[in-house]
């Protein structure tokens, strides 16, 4: 009896220390807890800084192409103006020249002194001024005769209506263009009156064309012209003038043929 009673109590002891082994490996160590933690703590943070990266990116490349897109409006306003000024007469070179040196940084534009420390001041008294003498009179100046010849509106066009006059005025042209006009409104010129076109090409050549209509003309546009086969274009500035009987003769207006047209 006594031996199998303590066969038992040893069965159940040896059931009692294999069931506490078998609890103990099934509960999780403390260092792995934590390890587990800071493994999806740190997978939290990756995508957190995904997100935030891609974020920051998109907002450095919209960045990125607004000043591009400034920066190409810039250049061809640049252009723009550079045609303009050459259509009023400005040399390229001189142009060229002044934005290479703005550029370059040896053109400094001036900065505003700062102001005087105006703490410290006195109110100035108006001066006395001596009573206004009263004007002279002054003759009477000539005025411009009426009934004269003249001319209004000289314009350069790249066409004209049914009326003679410039459809619009036009400073750029190309080398594809066939014809440059050059049209006004005329006063009071009686009839055999001489028009005189005169054009002078970038190299300082000059071609003259003479009209003499045998009619009075009055409060009426006219127009000439030069095309490609009465002088070949060529690339640059180009001036024109017109005259009434050589003795009236209107201001140099320029215009420019380039090999393709400007932008702007």
């Amino acid at each position: 009896m006594n031996l199998m009673l303590l066969t038992r109590q040893a069965l159940l002891l040896l059931t009692i220390v294999i069931g506490a082994t078998v609890m103990s490996a099934c509960v999780p160590n403390t260092a792995d807890q934590t390890l587990a933690a800071e493994y999806y703590q740190s997978g939290t943070l990756i995508v957190d800084m995904r997100m935030t990266g891609t974020v920051q990116v998109a907002r450095m490349q919209t960045t990125l192409d607004f000043a591009s897109t400034r920066v190409a409006f810039a250049g061809q306003q640049s252009r723009s103006l550079q045609s303009t000024m050459v259509a009023m007469g400005f040399d390229q070179s001189s142009i060229d020249q002044f934005q290479q040196d703005v550029t370059g940084g040896s053109v400094v534009l001036p900065s505003p002194t700062p102001n005087a420390n105006t703490s410290n001041f006195s109110v100035q008294q108006p001066t006395a001024q001596a009573p206004a003498q009263a004007p002279t009179p002054q003759a009477a100046t000539n005025t411009p005769d009426p009934t004269a010849p003249r001319m209004e509106n000289v314009a350069i066009a790249a066409d004209v209506g049914d009326d003679d006059c410039a459809l619009g005025t036009a400073s750029q042209f190309t080398m594809d263009s066939q014809i440059v006009y050059l049209t006004a409104r005329i006063f009071n010129t009686p009839a055999n009156t001489t028009f005189t076109a005169r054009w002078v090409r970038p190299d300082g050549q000059e071609r003259s064309f003479d009209w003499t209509p045998d009619f009075a003309i009055d409060n009426s546009c006219i127009w000439m012209y030069i095309d490609q086969t009465d002088e070949p274009f060529v690339t640059g500035v180009w001036n024109a003038t017109l005259s009434i009987n050589g003795n009236i003769t209107s201001d140099a207006l320029s215009f420019r043929i380039d090999d393709v047209m400007a932008d702007g």
